[in-house]
């Protein structure tokens, strides 16, 4: 597991490790802006005092859940979709 030859990085995995945590990082940049607008969204949804308590943890576990599911999908489409078309088989190396 090392980067790809054209992208011209050595064959090192510390290169991997170093972009694992770049792309870590930027994810949670990504990520955190979008929780305060889906709590105003769900204050909109469910104006009722009683439910101010849960509006984060729902913001949160909405959004979690949303992610979750894109993340097994994703990989769960894109192989069925790669199957159906090629016919062929990542080699293992």
């Amino acid at each position: 597991m090392a980067p790809a030859t054209w992208l011209g990085l050595p064959r090192k995995d510390y290169i991997v490790v170093i972009g694992l945590f770049i792309s870590g990082a930027s994810n949670g940049f990504a990520i955190l802006p979008f929780i305060p607008e889906l709590r105003e969204l769900i204050m909109e949804i469910y104006p009722d005092p009683k439910f101010i308590h849960m509006v984060g943890d729902m913001a949160s576990g909405l959004f979690y859940a949303a992610y979750s599911f894109g993340t097994f999908i994703g990989p769960t489409v894109g192989g069925f979709i790669y199957d159906s078309y090629t016919g062929e088989y990542i080699p293992e190396t």
